[in-house]
């Protein structure tokens, strides 16, 4: 067949992963720019971190156990106050939004955009060389002031960064002459770094980033 592949490149395995909305958004975007399908991007991807960290040939994996049915491993059991009843509590239930799942800040002042912009591109240093670009252009469409008083300044406190004011800069980027893309990537960039503030202890911001920041909508009238 002209299409045949050699064993070693064969798909062997379907993988799902649960991705959030932004971050399925976010590799779709990265496929295109790339013209790869998500498939030769994720491939690409681990590739690259594997390298970064001298990864030359995978362990060998642990036998495997005797045809049979597998031990049941029981989730924890807590009794309801008040009742008799008992709920069990999958270990594994976790979203990425769970604090624990956060890195907390490093021992140093954050109190300005500047300073959060800073921290959340070092955070952001795994990513891939295009999309770590892309965030550089967020920040810097930001805080630019070639079209007038920037949308949010380096030096703007994070605590002026009010749900009233995060609306105010939505509503800007909706009145950009640019894509429909390009607009949600800009959302996409800012909603990750509010949502990694508001999970900081250090940070005091009463915002909703999903609410404040939402993508726009194809056809959604600007202004």
């Amino acid at each position: 067949m002209a299409n045949a592949k050699p064993p070693h490149l064969r798909a062997s395995e379907t993988v799902t992963f649960r991705l959030t909305l932004d971050d399925r958004r976010l590799i779709e975007h990265v496929a295109q720019l790339e013209g790869k399908t998500l498939t030769d991007l994720v491939r690409g991807l681990v590739s690259a971190r594997a390298g970064a960290l001298g990864v030359r040939e995978v362990p060998e994996r642990a036998a495997r156990r005797r045809p049979g049915r597998p031990k049941t491993v029981k989730a924890p059991v807590a009794a309801n106050e008040g009742t008799g009843q008992t709920s069990r509590t999958s270990q594994t239930d976790w979203t990425e939004d769970r604090p624990s799942m956060i890195p907390a800040m490093p021992d140093r002042r954050v109190t300005t955009f500047g300073d959060l912009s800073a921290l959340f591109t070092e955070r952001f240093s795994d990513r891939a060389e295009g999309t770590q670009r892309e965030l550089a252009d967020t920040i810097a469409l930001l805080a630019s002031d070639a079209h007038g008083a920037p949308l949010i300044a380096s030096g703007t406190p994070l605590r002026e960064l009010t749900s009233a004011r995060l609306h105010m800069v939505r509503e800007s980027v909706d009145s950009m002459d640019l894509r429909l893309t390009r607009k949600n990537l800009i959302m996409s960039h800012l909603r990750m770094m509010m949502h990694f503030a508001v999970k900081q202890p250090e940070v005091a911001l009463d915002v909703n980033p999903a609410l404040d920041l939402g993508p726009f909508a194809k056809g959604e009238d600007s202004g």
